[in-house]
């Protein structure tokens, strides 16, 4: 995870955390970023206030926060207003917060506070299922995205076919994690041709058949 997605992730955890489904909350954003500024190591090294900013108006465009105008400022450069509204949320989280804070430097949550009816139990046990193995990534071979899948969730097109899995064709998109970095790859459709010096058909993948054909 990149320290912008990070940055971004836990004001925004931070903030679901007070928004309320029947009324608008007042924050002061200085707050805000002080709270930020405990949590990320190298704030200032890493340009924190300039990542700050650019979630905050991230924030503000997907209509989870509002500026309060009142000619009262953050007194940082550039200014944000001092004082902004968390607007009413839609969907209570079903997620525990605490474990979402603690998978929080491995896994990108964002969509799912911005699409809470995505936080499933099925959802969020093949993101555990995701951290365990990522522990051991290091140690492992790369294999074909079918045994991967096959491996963490049971089915080798859950990561593919949208008709019979629609929830797992986006799924490694919706929680951030590549598939490099679980260390499996896609690979050419298999073929079939027939090798004329020897009765001998060769349906695999193309270097598999190159070293058959050295055998006749």
């Amino acid at each position: 995870m990149s320290f912008r997605q990070k940055t971004k992730q836990v004001i925004t955890i931070n903030i679901t955390d007070i928004r309320h489904p029947k009324q608008k909350k007042k924050i002061n954003i200085n707050d805000l970023e002080l709270q930020l500024r405990r949590i990320i190591d190298n704030y200032f090294e890493m340009n924190g206030y300039g990542l700050f900013n650019e979630a905050i108006e991230a924030l503000q465009e997907e209509g989870v926060l509002s500026p309060i105008h009142n000619k009262q400022y953050n007194g940082k450069s550039p200014a944000l207003p001092l004082y902004y509204w968390v607007n009413m949320k839609a969907k209570e989280s079903k997620w525990d917060r605490l474990k979402m804070m603690r998978l929080s430097g491995t896994f990108d949550f964002s969509y799912y506070e911005a699409h809470p009816e995505y936080q499933t139990e099925e959802e969020w046990e093949r993101i555990e299922k995701l951290y365990t193995f990522l522990q051991t990534a290091d140690v492992r071979e790369v294999v074909s995205i079918e045994e991967r899948s096959l491996e963490l969730f049971g089915h080798e097109k859950f990561l593919q076919d949208v008709k019979e899995f629609p929830e797992g064709k986006g799924f490694l998109s919706r929680i951030g994690i590549s598939e490099e970095e679980l260390k499996m790859v896609k690979y050419g459709e298999p073929f079939v041709f027939w090798l004329k010096q020897g009765n001998y058909w060769c349906q695999s993948l193309p270097e598999q058949c190159r070293s058959a054909r050295h055998l006749y």
